[in-house]
């Protein structure tokens, strides 16, 4: 595991740090069928986890027949109101778009199968929860339920109202 990008995400300027993210489409070193994992984390906040507290909010995977570097500006929405981009991560979009700063760290890795490459990303996900007590906070938070359009068509019934409350 090689780290080949270590950028902080900001997101005073949102279509900027969108275009960077997006530019890594361009990275020399994540171009056709690079086999990668990649850590969201928080740069200065700490998420409040239940053995210690951490940074770390999103662990992933990538490989891409022809461009690697195309997969990080998928997770970040443009907008928490509008859009059905199944690869955003909701959880993920709301740390940025409430002025959160986030790092983005990518690591190629030294393996050949797609088998490897998710062994590589669960292994890390293990690692965190034996260290922190639980998953990365945004860990399943992609997918068409949670889209934008997906969350505006769900209707909150009471007892689920109140089973949410603090």
């Amino acid at each position: 595991m090689r780290l080949v990008e270590d950028l902080c995400v900001q997101s005073g300027d949102a279509k900027a740090s969108l275009a960077l993210l997006r530019g890594l489409r361009n990275h020399a070193e994540l171009q056709a069928a690079v086999h990668c994992v990649y850590v969201f984390s928080l740069t200065a906040s700490l998420v409040p986890y239940p053995l210690e507290p951490g940074k770390v909010i999103y662990i992933g995977e990538a490989w891409r027949a022809k461009q690697t570097g195309t997969r990080f500006g998928g997770h970040i929405s443009s907008d928490l109101l509008q859009g059905n981009n199944y690869v955003s991560n909701r959880t993920l979009s709301a740390y940025y778009h409430s002025n959160h700063k986030l790092r983005l760290q990518i690591y190629v890795l030294n393996v050949t199968t797609r088998a490897d490459r998710k062994a590589a990303e669960r292994r890390l996900i293990a690692l965190h929860v034996k260290r922190f007590g639980a998953r990365p906070i945004a860990q399943g938070a992609t997918g068409s339920s949670y889209t934008a359009v997906g969350l505006r068509g769900l209707k909150v019934l009471p007892a689920e109202k109140a089973a949410l409350a603090p």
